[in-house]
């Protein structure tokens, strides 16, 4: 397993370093192409959908830039925040994590069960830590603070 110890929460995991940068720099260089592309009277339309997408891509990596993907685990629960989106779950309202594979990579997938209504959510397995190791390291954490 990892050395990441619950004994000193919270715990904030992230993304490697570096890899939102991916993202900023494709999309910048996507941006480049569209534009370098739109001089050629036969590329006009592929210029302008490369552009767009890259444009988009750009603004996706400049949002992880800002505001980077992270993962909180504490006692009173779980955080997740992804694209500037925040998410949280009390440690019991959660079960099973298990790491799931599906056709793009791996994801670390648990039930949520409240107010009567049960759903799956799932996070990506990117983090600093191996799925594997990831999804220990989350139900030792429900176990140790959902008591």
């Amino acid at each position: 397993m990892s050395d990441i110890s619950l004994d000193r929460p919270p715990i904030v995991l992230r993304r490697p370093k570096g890899s939102e940068l991916y993202f900023l720099m494709a999309g910048v260089y996507a941006v480049l192409i569209g534009i370098g592309t739109s001089f050629i009277p036969l590329m006009l339309f592929e210029a302008i959908a490369v552009g767009v997408v890259g444009g988009i891509v750009s603004l996706v990596g400049f949002i992880q830039v800002t505001r980077p993907t992270t993962l909180t685990l504490a006692p009173g629960g779980l955080g997740y925040v992804i694209l500037g989106i925040r998410r949280s779950w009390a440690w019991k309202d959660i079960s099973g994590f298990r790491e799931e594979r599906i056709r793009s990579g791996t994801v670390i997938a648990f039930n949520v069960q409240k107010g009567g209504r049960m759903g799956v959510f799932a996070i990506p397995g990117f983090f600093q830590l191996k799925p594997t190791e990831l999804a220990a390291l989350l139900n030792d954490a429900k176990d140790r603070w959902s008591r």
